[in-house]
């Protein structure tokens, strides 16, 4: 019987953590999901009540071998040139790692570089399919693509133009994985030098974006096939269970500001935490840091008089009790701290995070980004001062707010079951789920979306 959800989904914890929360929402109404992502976060797939299935797809370790890549990678075309034999690499052996999971499914879930994994894979084996995205790449004349968003507004046909040419770079640099490894070793025919983006079938175009129309309005040109569904959020809160020291730290004074970059990696991750620390001093708050990945040195669980020191912590315990989130701009941390309504101080390292960072300071709820390579601590100091100003700190309350009433998760797979891709749910998490779907909470739920 073929009633598995599988979620492909290769890349940082940033990637990871939303579409396990989209997972859990599938679960929740009663499917049975597995998770196909890299062995850092088995743990948390398998905390959350899904079926883990591991690819070979270390981040972790292709930032720390690769330096040069952090330090350059706010340049697309060196990021493209890069990466595109590094993710060949990585595909040698993913069609026969997920091919396992795949057994019994009823619809494969792609999600970034993975997308076109998930893709290849139901076109072989006859599953249908659907993309999973946390970043707007639907060509619209109304907004910009990622890597060419700007304060300029760009002509409509000239943003369709760059859309066609985001595409091609995509392709490059995803070529190699896909038409060399993926395609011939599942026996399907390889993409023309254009490859799979301008193709003209609407249903394999159907893609569920998980962020908040409150942060980007959903333009007014997309299609049908695009749905913003909200924000997808791995709720830890109730939970999790901070450590004694931390939770004195927090009730002994103001609430602190947050600093962290997940899992972003640093060259000069010594100097940097000691601009980090100097820029806490200066802003006269205390402050608490979050290691990550590595991003800033530090011992867990060490602190003073104004700083403490933790590896991580769920972002949904932590935001509220803070004053304000220094961060790389990552699409999850930025929803986090969005929807926490606190407002954000921005250090891009790559990808779409000036784009988000941009975007929130178009919104009142952050100053403008810093630049990670020439920071110094007295601007560090300086935005979080302008971050913690009456009118930034009232603006990211209210988006907060607005972000707290939607229901993103549940709005995804109310998409997926109007679009008929879902497998007929079964046992008591089913049963519990048509219950909660009254007329009058679909009605309170059109009226929020509208």
């Amino acid at each position: 019987m073929s009633d598995a959800i599988v979620i492909f989904t290769v890349g940082t914890q940033g990637d990871a953590r939303p579409c396990v929360a989209l997972g859990v929402a599938l679960r929740q109404a009663g499917h049975r999901v597995r998770i196909v992502t890299s062995d850092n976060f088995a743990g948390m797939v398998r905390e959350a009540g899904l079926e883990f299935f591991a690819l070979s797809a270390d981040f972790s370790d292709l930032l720390t071998n690769n330096p040069e890549t952090v330090d350059k990678a706010l340049n697309p075309l060196f990021l493209v040139k890069h990466t595109r034999e590094k993710f060949a690499s990585m595909a040698a052996t993913w069609v026969r790692e997920t091919r396992p999971a795949c057994e019994g499914a009823a619809l494969l879930i792609g999600n970034g570089i993975a997308t076109q994994l998930a893709k290849a894979l139901g076109e072989a084996e006859g599953i249908a399919f659907v993309q999973a995205q946390l970043q707007p790449f639907t060509p619209s004349r109304e907004l910009s693509p990622l890597a060419f968003w700007s304060k300029a507004r760009f002509p409509g046909a000239v943003n369709l133009g760059l859309y066609q040419l985001m595409k091609l770079l995509a392709w490059y640099t995803l070529k190699p994985a896909v038409n060399d490894v993926i395609r011939p070793q599942l026996g399907l025919p390889r993409y023309p030098w254009y490859g799979p983006y301008f193709e003209r079938d609407r249903l394999r175009k159907r893609v569920l974006y998980g962020y908040s129309r409150h942060i980007l309005p959903r333009p007014t040109d997309w299609p049908e096939e695009a749905r913003v569904t909200g924000g997808w959020f791995l709720d830890q809160a109730e939970q999790w269970q901070p450590p004694q020291a931390l939770q004195d730290f927090l009730d002994e004074g103001e609430k602190p500001i947050y600093i962290g970059f997940g899992s972003m990696l640093a060259n000069n991750a010594e100097a940097f935490t000691a601009t980090v620390l100097e820029a806490a001093r200066l802003s006269g708050r205390r402050a608490v840091l979050a290691t990550g990945w590595g991003g800033l040195r530090g011992e867990p669980g060490r602190r003073d008089e104004r700083t403490y020191v933790i590896d991580n912590a769920p972002h949904d315990w932590l935001f509220p009790r803070m004053a304000l989130a220094m961060h790389h701009g990552g699409a999850g941390t930025t929803a986090a701290a969005a929807r926490a309504g606190i407002p954000s101080v921005f250090v891009p390292f790559f990808g779409d995070q000036p784009f988000w960072a941009r975007r929130m300071h178009e919104l009142g709820a952050a100053p403008p980004a810093l630049d990670r390579v020439s920071v110094t601590a007295a601007q560090m100091a300086q935005a979080i001062g302008a971050g913690l100003q009456a009118p930034m700190v009232q603006a990211a309350a209210q988006l907060g707010q607005r972000i707290r009433a939607e229901e993103g998760g549940a709005t995804a797979v109310r998409a997926l079951a109007e679009w008929g891709l879902l497998p007929a749910a079964s046992g008591p998490a089913a049963q519990a789920a048509g219950a909660k779907e009254t007329p009058a909470r679909l009605h309170a739920v059109e009226a929020l979306e509208a």
